[in-house]
């Protein structure tokens, strides 16, 4: 099996092509924006043959226009090349489950969803998107990609936690062996649509108060934790369900939060239990 994935050095990438690289019978392909521009030579001799392309690619942090540019242009653009030399391919998405908000990203990542689904319904490539919620893991980055990475940083070179408002606003956290696992699993699912859309979550909501509780659990130093006044509501985000990707493609999270916490603890700063 051939597999392209766009976003290789991201973090989701990074863990993505860990597993791939280790699998029997796949040949990882890693794409590359500086050399495979779109419309060009290199890119088509990359597309190619492709049985699956994994789009992991994406801006989440950054001025309006370029979030706007990293996801719903860069992914518009990499639709026509799949057309013109990989229409037999199956694409799979990294979505978001932002999309249900009214954050720049997540409209972004909305709009991406809805190129692919046009290209699907009428050239015919077949397509599962994955709305992902907040993943974690280890080596993830702080202060961009998860609370929890910038936690744990925060905590671990002894420095107090700011927390704007009461810390009840919730979040649903994901790690990101669960969301490698579900990008497996979707390369060997035969869609019966030619775009499908899944949310891949833990299904639980947890509040940012719960979420110290489990790290002064875990963490082997002092959590020290400061509570400032905030004017911005402290609303939570919609619950999504695992359940329509378990009948699908027989997915389900693994790893609950307090043993994710402690995966991190141990691989990225060697702390036992």
């Amino acid at each position: 099996m051939n597999v392209i994935v766009t976003g290789s050095g991201g973090f989701l990438g990074t863990h993505v092509c860990e597993r791939l690289a280790a699998l029997h019978k796949i040949t990882l392909h890693r794409f590359n924006r500086r050399e495979h521009r779109f419309g060009g030579r290199k890119i088509r001799e990359l597309l190619s043959g492709a049985d699956v392309i994994i789009h992991l690619a994406g801006v989440n942090r950054d001025t309006d226009s370029r979030i706007q540019k990293g996801n719903a242009d860069f992914t518009l653009l990499l639709l026509r090349d799949i057309q013109r030399w990989a229409p037999d391919a199956k694409l799979i998405f990294a979505s978001s489950s932002q999309v249900y908000t009214q954050s720049v990203y997540g409209k972004s990542k909305l709009q991406a969803e809805q190129h692919i689904a046009a290209c699907a319904a009428t050239h015919g490539i077949r397509s599962v998107i994955l709305r992902f919620s907040n993943i974690y893991g280890p080596f993830c980055r702080p202060f961009y990609n998860s609370v929890i990475a910038t936690f744990l940083w925060q905590i671990m070179h002894n420095q107090e936690l700011v927390i704007h408002g009461t810390g009840s606003r919730k979040r649903d956290f994901l790690y990101v062996s669960d969301a490698v696992d579900a990008i497996q699993r979707a390369m060997s699912y035969n869609p019966r649509q030619p775009c499908e859309i899944y949310d891949i979550c833990s299904g639980a909501l947890v509040s940012l108060k719960k979420l110290l509780m489990i790290l002064k659990h875990r963490c082997p130093v002092p959590v020290r934790v400061r509570f400032e006044a905030s004017a911005l509501p402290e609303t939570d985000v919609k619950r999504t369900s695992y359940v329509r990707a378990q009948k699908a493609f027989g997915w389900r999270p693994d790893v609950l939060l307090p043993e994710g916490i402690q995966r991190i603890l141990h691989q990225e700063y060697e702390v036992t239990d």
